[in-house]
């Protein structure tokens, strides 16, 4: 029976198979940002909201019919393709905007003789994918002024010819 999907994976419970999450968690916020009043308050300005982000740990056991390494391969090479699914529960997306796996980070590995694991938990981050963005590509103007070459500057002073301005 399908509990949830992400892309190709499908979580489920069979006779033969269990591939569940635990700890699901799904977190929506607000961006503010406080701006300084002297002798008041901050206001607080709403930006608006921020990307929602979802969060789980999935048991991966060889006796659950599941080969571990593989399964953390597969969630590997999907974060790596940055290519956004919905994340579907119950036969609903969650959200209205698709997510993005952002982290995948392997725990609590049971390994035998030859180095096989036996099993492992993935603790898996997903960040809301709304569109494309882009890198930030402001460039700093640099003003430039024209000295005389008897205006050396602070900077461009012996020390003798320093010390000579401080006394």
């Amino acid at each position: 029976m399908s509990i949830a999907s992400f892309g190709t994976k499908v979580f489920e419970v069979s006779g033969d198979k269990i591939y569940t999450f635990q700890d699901f968690q799904c977190s929506a916020s607000l961006q503010t940002e406080k701006q300084d009043s002297v002798g008041n308050k901050p206001s607080t300005y709403n930006k608006g909201s921020d990307l929602d982000t979802i969060g789980f740990k999935l048991k991966l056991d060889i006796s659950y019919g599941i080969n571990p390494r593989n399964e953390w391969e597969d969630w590997k090479t999907i974060m790596e393709s940055s290519v956004s699914y919905p994340f579907i529960l119950g036969g609903k997306p969650i959200g209205n905007n698709k997510y993005l796996l952002v982290g995948v980070k392997p725990s609590n590995f049971n390994v035998d003789n030859k180095g096989n694991i036996l099993s492992m938990e993935l603790d898996f981050s997903f960040d809301e994918y709304v569109r494309e963005g882009t890198a930030d590509t402001k460039k700093t103007s640099k003003k430039t002024s024209k000295k005389s070459s008897t205006d050396k500057g602070v900077q461009g002073l012996s020390d003798t010819e320093f010390a000579s301005l401080i006394e």
